[in-house]
Formats: structure tokens, C-alpha cells, sequence
């Protein structure tokens, strides 16, 4: 299910790179956790995923995370950084994308492989 316009907004987008507003009203900030909402790291991948999807017009399948990383928490209403790389060889698109909060701490550091649909 996409996220895009119920999690988060894109703000900004400019090749590569994506400015993301985190909404506050989510359902899952309910639930994840009470007193102390967070956005789930699999709701962050999808975020990641479907950013991709706009730079390469096309629709991933993530095929294998080779590295994730979260260093900091992503909260409702986070303004995001997310600067995406890519690179297709046999059918395969290589991700490397950093996700950084307005205070430049890195978020979300991930490596992945996605196959095209």
C-alpha cells in the first residue's frame, strides 16, 4: 500500500533528492507507540522504495537489503532529506539511499537491490 500523501508529503523533489514532511495524524502513530510515536522502520523502507519508484518510473520489488541502518528515529512531523543513487545492471536497480532530519542527522542509512516488475 502506498504511503505517499497518508504518512508523508513530498515537499520537494529535484532528480535525485526528495524533501519529505512527515504528517502527524496518522493512524499508526496511535498505536506505534502511545506517548511516544515513531514511524516504523518497514513504513520508512516503503517510504524509500516508493521515492525510487519516481526515479526510475517504474514499480521495485525489493530483492535483498544488503545494509539498513537507522541511527535516529523518524517522528510525525519530521521534515526529511532523502538523497537516492542508483545504478541498473541485468535487471537489477542498486539503491543507496541516505535519509537525513533538519538537523542533519542521518536517519536512515540503507543498500539494497530491487528487481523490476
Amino acid at each position: 500500500m502506498t504511503q505517499k500523501n497518508f504518512l508523508y508529503d513530498v515537499v520537494q523533489h529535484e532528480q535525485n533528492s526528495f524533501i519529505l514532511q512527515m504528517k502527524e495524524d496518522h493512524l499508526v502513530y496511535k498505536g506505534h507507540f502511545p506517548g511516544f510515536p515513531i514511524t516504523p522502520g518497514v513504513m520508512t523502507l516503503q517510504m524509500v522504495k516508493e521515492c525510487v519508484n519516481e526515479i526510475v518510473s517504474r514499480d521495485l520489488q525489493y530483492c535483498t537489503i544488503k545494509k539498513c541502518r537507522f541511527f535516529a528515529l523518524v517522528k510525525p512531523g519530521d521534515k526529511l532529506k532523502l538523497d537516492i543513487l542508483t545504478a541498473e545492471h541485468d535487471g537489477i536497480i542498486s539503491v543507496n539511499a541516505l535519509l537525513t532530519n533538519s538537523k542533519d542527522e542521518t536517519d536512515v542509512r540503507l543498500e539494497l537491490e530491487s528487481e523490476m516488475k
